[in-house]
């Protein structure tokens, strides 16, 4: 696992260094590190590269700052993708529970390790999930089709290709080949390496709310709940507040401790594909110090709650159900002991009366044929 995570690592370092060496007017112009979905991934390594050997290098690399779009982190953050499909309305309860062994499947998986086997059932517990929900992908759930087209069909013009110096290499926009050698890096942690970029570098992290496949609500929950580098406080405590853009509620902004986290409304896990302008303008303000502008009349809650305050409640609210599930079940069970206790006694009590009086099942004195009577000697 770890030989390919450095392999590919090396090859991007190296990427950057011949970059620099062909535009040597780019050796100390600030760099950013800007990559989506998967990039969650190779992001931070390269990043992480860079500041390992800028400690040895004459020329350190200028680096700034990661810019990273519905990234694709470690796969503990996003293990329950049907609560996924249940939340967004695409599967009820019955859905749910056709996936319920999948699901579990593909936790154990990747609580095992196993990178191949947690891939495989990934991809086949989305297929079901799609299935039952009739979703034809997962980049945008308000989407039937991912719409790359377009992009597929301009990056492959002659003018652009030679305007990124990539020759005459085909560009494919999903490559199986590479697909299948990444497999060993399914599971490998990210949370590392991100708590020691963040005490060097600031850190951007933009999520398309429509998103399936690296949705933003557990993926920000699990960053809250897992990342720890020094300014963690000062984010989780910052205010998360709407960005107005071109008239209009854009997103939502928390940022602190070097770290920015924003969710653009409207959008699916291709952000500049979805909303091109929303996202120039979060690069554009990332990379420029700009403050994102709120709503005209929009009022700070004052005081403006702790982090702290609302785990501590939200544990508060799952004790407190906790316990009154706990209490409803004792009573439950005291009530149906004392019922079996009434039937058990109950019983009892029917059949000694009925010893006591062996007429209690004859019919009456009037209809008594002689074959009926009882005689004693």
């Amino acid at each position: 696992i770890l030989t390919f995570l450095f392999q590919y690592t090396d090859n991007l370092y190296r990427a950057v260094q011949q970059l620099v060496q062909v535009y040597p007017e780019l050796g100390k112009a600030p760099l950013y590190i800007a990559g989506e979905s998967y990039a969650g991934r190779y992001v931070p390594a390269l990043a992480t590269k860079i500041l390992e050997e800028n400690h040895q290098d004459k020329h350190p690399i200028n680096l700034q700052g990661l810019i990273m779009g519905n990234p694709v982190t470690d796969r503990l953050s996003i293990v329950d993708l049907t609560q996924v499909f249940y939340n967004w309305g695409l599967v009820d309860e019955q859905g749910a529970a056709a996936d319920r062994s999948l699901q579990e499947e593909y936790q154990h998986a990747i609580n095992k390790g196993n990178n191949v086997l947690a891939h495989d059932l990934r991809e086949k517990l989305y297929d079901k999930l799609q299935d039952i929900a009739y979703q034809n992908q997962l980049y945008n759930v308000l989407h039937d089709a991912k719409g790359l087209t377009d992009f597929s069909e301009w990056v492959t013009r002659p003018d652009i290709a030679e305007a990124i110096h990539v020759g005459g290499i085909a560009f494919t926009f999903s490559n199986q080949t590479v697909h299948t050698k990444l497999l060993p890096d399914f599971l490998s942690p990210v949370t590392p390496k991100i708590d020691v970029l963040l005490e060097n570098y600031k850190v951007l992290i933009y999520c398309g709310q429509l998103d399936l496949t690296a949705p933003c609500v557990p993926s920000a929950a699990a960053r809250r709940r897992d990342w720890r580098w020094s300014g963690r406080d000062a984010f989780l405590n910052g205010p998360r507040v709407p960005w107005w853009f071109n008239g209009t509620v854009a997103g939502y902004v928390k940022s602190g401790g070097n770290f920015t986290e924003i969710q653009v409304n409207g959008a699916g896990h291709l952000v500049p594909l979805d909303k091109p302008t929303q996202a120039k303008q979060i690069v554009h303000n990332f990379i420029s110090g700009q403050v994102f502008s709120t709503p005209p009349d929009y009022r700070l809650l004052d005081p403006n709650p702790k982090y702290q305050d609302y785990t501590d409640l939200h544990t508060s609210e799952v004790l407190s159900n906790a316990s009154e599930v706990k209490n409803g079940l004792i009573v439950s069970v005291v009530l149906n002991v004392l019922l079996l206790v009434g039937i058990v006694v109950g019983g009892i009590m029917t059949m000694r009366w009925k010893r006591g009086h062996d007429y209690y099942n004859l019919p009456l004195s009037d209809n008594i044929s002689d074959d009926h009577i009882l005689t004693f000697a």
